[in-house]
């Protein structure tokens, strides 16, 4: 129960009093008994009117609608000063918003903020770093090659999430979360995710292959979906998925449960 919840129990725990200089100011002869049921009046009032607005907002849904991502946040566009949006060795020094069906290739950029792809958005990077978080809104597809986002990935609807380590830099890292939803192709290999991996009612395929992952790994309600070669220091769940998980070899520090019980060493 959030504060304005709590709060209903302090504000329906008695009448409302009205301040008490103006009773003062109308305790003459005359006034006395008019002004009393004139308080109870206004307490009553303003008690139930508290209430009412209290109840509307317990009743209200946390977050927008449940949605894992924010309103559309601004930021800088790539597309205005570089032809194509081809962005090579380029360091922004606020978020990076590409716009909506906007093509982007980015090749060792570095964003001090947030990366967002706005819906039907097409970003294809190499190397390069993401100080805060990196967000995929509907349609759009995010295909990242040895890049290092510092917060969380959140992909929502996207057409494609691809997070994979360059052979020969390495690279490829997640400082939070990776968080995809409802999407179509899923791609998350040979990367360090500090946070959990959890993918859940995308189209597929889903590849979670060869990572390092120091939270647990949720791989839900997906289409054909591969699990292997993982190091996951919390649990491995899978369910729901049609057909079944395949893959193996994952060493899992935690518990290997549901579809994915028989893919762990």
């Amino acid at each position: 129960m959030g504060a304005a919840c709590q709060a209903y129990t302090a504000v329906s725990a008695g009448p409302a009093r009205a301040p008490d200089r103006l009773q003062e100011r109308f305790s003459g002869a005359g006034y006395g008994r008019d002004m009393t049921a004139t308080q109870r009046l206004v307490g009553r009032s303003s008690a139930a009117l508290a209430v009412v607005l209290v109840l509307a907002a317990c009743s209200q849904p946390a977050g927008s609608g449940g949605s894992l991502l924010p309103t559309l946040p601004a930021g800088i566009d790539p597309t205005v000063d570089h032809p194509g949006c081809i962005v090579t060795d380029v360091t922004f020094d606020d978020d990076v918003t590409i716009p909506e069906n906007a093509t982007c290739v980015f090749t060792s950029v570095a964003i001090d903020g947030n990366l967002v792809l706005a819906a039907g958005a097409t970003l294809t990077a190499e190397a390069g770093t993401v100080r805060g978080n990196a967000l995929v809104y509907p349609r759009a597809s995010f295909v990242a090659s040895g890049v290092s986002v510092d917060g969380n990935v959140i992909a929502e609807r996207a057409s494609a999430l691809e997070l994979v380590s360059l052979a020969v830099v390495g690279g490829g890292s997640v400082g939070g979360n990776v968080d995809v939803d409802d999407g179509g192709r899923v791609v998350v290999m040979g990367v360090r995710v500090d946070g959990n991996i959890d993918v859940d009612d995308n189209a597929g395929p889903v590849v979670i292959e060869a990572n390092v992952v120091d939270g647990n790994v949720d791989v839900d309600d997906n289409g054909p979906s591969d699990v292997s070669d993982n190091r996951i220091e919390g649990d491995l769940d899978c369910e729901g998925n049609v057909p079944a998980p395949t893959g193996g070899g994952n060493i899992v520090s935690g518990d290997a449960e549901g579809q994915c019980r028989t893919l762990a060493n």
